[in-house]
C-alpha cells in the first residue's frame, strides 16, 4: 500500500515500488493486490492477551482498514482466473478504519472478556520486538507506519466490495474466527 500512499520509512516504499516495476517489465501477465495491515497480524498480540489481557503497543491513534487476509486469498483467485484483471493494481484493505485500542476491543467482544490497550513507547515497543527473534525491518516498518498513520489515518477503499461483490469481512468477524488462538492453551 505504501507505493501509492507512503508511510513509514522511504525505503519500504521504495523496494515495494522496485518489485512492481520488475512485475510490470517481466513479460508475464501480472496483476499486483497492494495491501497492508493484515487481520493476522494481531496474532501477534495472542501471547499478551492470553497472559495479562493487555496489549502494550505505540501510537494507539494510529488509525488503519485491517484486511483479512481471507479476502486478499479471494482476490488473488479472481485475479488468476480472470484475465480482465491482467495488468491491474488494487489497493486492499477493510472497508473500517479502526485504531489499535478499538481492535483490541473487537477482540475483547469475541472473547466475551474486557481486553485493554496501554500505550508503550515505541523504543519500546522495538526493543521487545527485536528481543522476540524479528529482523530489524520488522518493527522499522510497523511503527514508521503506525507514527505516519497516527497523523492522518490510512487509506480505505471500497476495492474488495467492489471485486467479489461483497463487502469486505470486518475485523470483528476475523477476531470472532479467531478467538481460539487468543485464549489460554490456543492456536498461535
Amino acid at each position: 500500500m505504501t507505493v501509492r500512499y507512503p508511510a513509514g520509512h522511504a525505503r519500504f516504499r521504495q523496494q515495494f515500488h522496485a518489485v512492481e516495476e520488475i512485475a510490470r517489465g517481466s513479460g508475464v501477465d501480472w496483476t499486483i493486490l497492494r495491501c497492508a495491515d493484515f487481520a493476522a497480524n494481531t496474532l501477534a498480540w495472542a501471547g499478551q492477551i492470553q497472559a495479562t489481557g493487555t496489549v502494550r503497543g505505540a501510537y494507539p491513534h494510529a488509525r488503519t482498514s485491517t484486511v483479512d487476509e481471507r479476502d486478499i486469498a479471494a482476490v488473488a483467485a479472481l485475479a488468476l482466473t480472470h484475465p480482465q484483471h491482467r495488468g491491474q493494481t488494487y489497493l486492499l484493505t477493510g472497508e473500517q478504519s479502526l485504531s489499535q485500542p478499538e481492535k483490541v476491543a473487537a477482540l475483547g467482544a469475541a472473547l466475551d472478556r474486557t481486553l485493554s490497550f496501554v500505550e508503550a513507547a515505541p523504543d519500546e515497543i522495538r526493543s521487545g520486538m527485536l528481543a522476540a527473534g524479528l529482523p530489524d525491518e520488522v518493527p522499522d516498518r510497523l511503527l514508521g507506519s503506525l507514527a505516519d498513520y497516527a497523523r492522518e489515518a490510512g487509506p480505505t477503499t471500497d476495492t474488495v466490495r467492489r471485486l467479489l461483490a461483497r463487502p469486505a469481512r470486518t475485523y470483528a468477524t476475523w477476531a470472532q474466527d479467531h478467538r481460539a488462538a487468543f485464549t489460554a492453551g490456543g492456536p498461535r
